[in-house]
């Protein structure tokens, strides 16, 4: 602190208690960088999108997840995936990978049945409106996407999906996706224009870990273990 600065509970949403130097008056020719005084001793950090979103897409996820467990303690199993190429967000039964189903109510199991939609608030209000299914994709295990009881079963017991270094299979997992890379278009019309690991992108029951980088900034997060 420097001056006359307070930083107790009652001051912690003045401005003035923590800047100094013209900083704390949201001026575009502000001090940003100068050597510290008795009277000034701001320090300038930038923060990147990459390191924001790094931080953002896997709140996300994270509460994505809380969703579909909560859908799935209600219901009994995960909802069938919305397919890249519908804009209704509708699930499709037999579709166990593509991008998180807004609707869920019109025959998405097999054998053919109407799961329960979304209960009040189980998926986060901001998800939808800010159009984070666009860009969070959803793999689930098809005994997982069923009301046939034999899958049920299984997909308590054996999960179904694979993640190299995971020893427990999983039952859902959701890829948090970054901003495009490459020749990726934004919105995602395909698994490969929102995954940069062929891996997780070509449909099979098997994924990768994503290993940041330059060339991938996927964030890949398992919804649910089997035992």
């Amino acid at each position: 602190m420097v001056n006359a600065q307070v930083r107790g509970t009652v001051n912690e949403n003045t401005a003035a208690n923590y800047l100094e130097g013209g900083n704390e008056n949201g001026a575009t020719t502000s001090i940003f960088f100068a050597s510290s005084t008795s009277s000034f001793n701001d320090k300038l950090l930038t923060i990147t999108s990459d390191d924001l979103f790094s931080v953002v897409t896997m709140r996300v996820a994270r509460e994505v997840r809380a969703a579909l467990n909560q859908y799935y303690a209600r219901t009994g199993v995960f909802p069938s995936a919305n397919q890249y190429s519908d804009n209704t967000y509708k699930c499709h039964p037999t579709t166990y990978d593509g991008r998180i189903p807004l609707n869920i109510t019109v025959g998405c199991a097999v054998p053919p049945a109407n799961f329960a939609d979304w209960a009040l608030g189980e998926l986060p209000p901001w998800f939808v409106s800010n159009n984070w299914n666009l860009v969070v994709h959803y793999a689930v295990s098809s005994w997982c996407a069923s009301t046939n009881a034999s899958d049920i079963s299984q997909c308590s017991s054996a999960g179904g999906l694979t993640v190299t270094g995971v020893t427990t299979k999983g039952r859902a997992l959701i890829i948090a996706t970054g901003r495009r890379l490459g020749a990726q278009v934004r919105p995602c019309s395909s698994a490969s224009n929102c995954l940069e690991d062929v891996e997780n992108a070509n449909g099979d029951t098997l994924f990768v870990p994503p290993v940041r980088s330059a060339l991938n900034n996927d964030r890949l997060l398992l919804v649910a273990e089997a035992p």
